[in-house]
């Protein structure tokens, strides 16, 4: 059985340094991923702004990974053809029980290429 972690190394999904107070993880472009016109897949684009999300959620709040993704929307602007695909989480409102995350998702040439905003919830009896 295939973990979520060994899924995303194979991937090549991995962080990489970011500016205090957000988190960025890569990944890179290539035809693994890849839709049928040549641009990264729309459901691996939100899998990487929800990870990154959880992630900075995981490690600045109390309620450390006993958390869930109650919701995600996501704007998609242009397709990402140029990698690595970078998406880079922001707290935007923490709460006792809650956590709301923004990301930005760059393509390799730095454009703007979807905007995500993602909600976590602390799980039941965790917070």
């Amino acid at each position: 059985m295939t973990t979520l972690k060994q899924l995303f190394d194979h991937l090549g999904l991995a962080e990489v340094d970011s500016p205090e107070g957000t988190l960025a993880m890569e990944l890179p472009v290539t035809q693994a991923v890849v839709n049928t016109n040549g641009g990264l897949q729309g459901g691996l684009i939100a899998t990487i702004a929800d990870v990154a999300g959880g992630l900075l959620v995981s490690r600045t709040m109390s309620f450390g990974n006993h958390i869930t993704t109650t919701d995600l929307h996501i704007r998609y602007l242009r397709r990402i053809d140029t990698g690595p695909a970078r998406a880079v989480a922001h707290i935007v409102h923490h709460g006792r029980r809650s956590a709301v995350i923004q990301v930005e998702i760059l393509r390799g040439n730095g454009d703007l290429a979807a905007t995500a905003t993602v909600n976590f919830a602390a799980l039941e009896g965790r917070a």
